[in-house]
């Protein structure tokens, strides 16, 4: 094994996020992503679990059960973004 491969889990929990971002990647609405987001969540046992979309793509907070609240940034193309904060500002009262 090389001596500088991580056995702290980090590996996992990288593949995880990469995972979850080629997920959000093939949808194209904000109701598609809150799906994804919520898919991935369950599946990973991140519940609960919210997302918000900022400019640079989206903020995940989830609940973990040693650590607490936790927050990732899940890297998006800007236009993407911009589209999916549209999206949730005008639908934001009746989710």
């Amino acid at each position: 094994m090389d001596g500088e491969e991580k056995m702290d889990g980090s590996k996992v929990v990288e593949d995880m996020f990469a995972e979850l971002q080629t997920n959000v990647l093939q949808v194209s609405t904000w109701t598609e992503v809150r799906n994804v987001v919520r898919a991935w969540a369950t599946q990973h046992l991140f519940l609960p679990c919210t997302t918000t979309p900022t400019v640079n793509g989206l903020v995940i907070a989830y609940h973990d059960e040693v650590e607490g609240c936790q927050k990732i940034q899940v890297g998006l193309p800007q236009v993407l973004a911009l589209g999916y904060i549209a999206e949730f500002k005008v639908n934001k009262g009746v989710w």
